[in-house]
Order: C-alpha cells, then structure tokens, then sequence
C-alpha cells in the first residue's frame, strides 16, 4: 500500500516568509527576483523531501482511481497535468495524496494556474477562484470526484440547452 504524500512544514512555508523576503517584495523588479531566490532557498529542503517521497513510490495500479473507465482516465490526466506544471518528477500520486501537496506552487507561482487552466481546456469546463481554492484542503481524490461531477454537470447543462418558451408554455 502507498502512503500519502506528506509534510508538515508547507502549510506554514507562506506564512513564515522571512523579513528579507518581505523587504524585498516591495522592490520593483530586482527586488521581486530577489525575493523569489530567497523563496526558493527557504522551501528547497520541502521541495526535496516530497519530490524524493514521490521517486520512492511504485507506480500506482489504475484501478486506484475505481473501477470507471473513464474517471481513472481523468485521475491520470490530472496526475499527468500536476506532474507537467509542478515540476513534481513523476505523476505516481493516488487518491490520498494531500491536493495541496500536489498543486504546490513551488517554482514561480504560476504553476498551479497553468495547471487549472489546462485542466478546465481540456474538460471544457470552467471554475471559478473558490473552486480551486477548496482544492488545498482536500485530497486529490476529492479533487478528481469534483472535476467528474463538474464536467458531467456541465455536459447535462450543454445537452438540455435553454428553457423553452414560446406560446405552449404559456397558461
């Protein structure tokens, strides 16, 4: 059985930004570099564990995700997706895998938008700033089980098309 990522210092890494860093966020442009380097110095070792948890792990059977076709097909593309725009060095993640872990963005930031809007192209969905937001307290079971319903949802919505109206409608 493989155990969920895990780390208790990245809940606390953005809320325990050093007084450098906060200086230099307030410096246009060299100081934004300068800030992000410290950043990144701050969280290597937090970087390093999880990406080493993740090259410990087999890969994952598919059927991990359940039974569905599918959805498993989701789950792996998902995976794939946070594998590609987190910079994690596989996509060996499972259910229980803490979302907040996955989609952390360590490199620039960025990442995790990169990865959502990749995410919503190819479901052909939209969500909006709290749906993603809600992801960082689940796991990422969680989260693929939301994007199944969301992009069913949507399809239900495409298929029914707008009320009718018009004179038979009316009493």
């Amino acid at each position: 059985m493989i155990k969920p990522l895990e780390d208790e210092q990245i809940a606390a890494v953005d809320a325990s930004a050093t007084k450098a860093e906060r200086f230099w966020m307030y410096v246009p442009i060299l100081g934004w570099a300068f800030a992000q380097f410290l950043w990144n110095e701050r969280t290597r070792p937090i970087v390093k564990n999880i990406k080493h948890q993740l090259q410990s792990r087999a890969k994952p059977e598919p059927l991990v995700w359940g039974e569905n076709a599918e959805r498993v097909s989701l789950a792996q593309y998902v995976c794939a997706v946070a594998k590609k725009e987190m910079g994690w060095p596989n996509d060996y993640f499972i259910p229980n895998d803490p979302a907040g872990i996955v989609f952390w963005a360590h490199d620039d930031g960025l990442d995790v938008e990169a990865a959502v809007t990749d995410i919503e192209k190819h479901l052909g969905i939209k969500l909006n700033n709290d749906e993603v937001e809600a992801w960082f307290s689940q796991t990422l079971g969680e989260v693929v089980a939301f994007l199944w319903r969301h992009q069913h949802t949507s399809r239900n919505q495409e298929n029914i098309g707008p009320p009718p109206t018009g004179p038979a409608l009316r009493p």
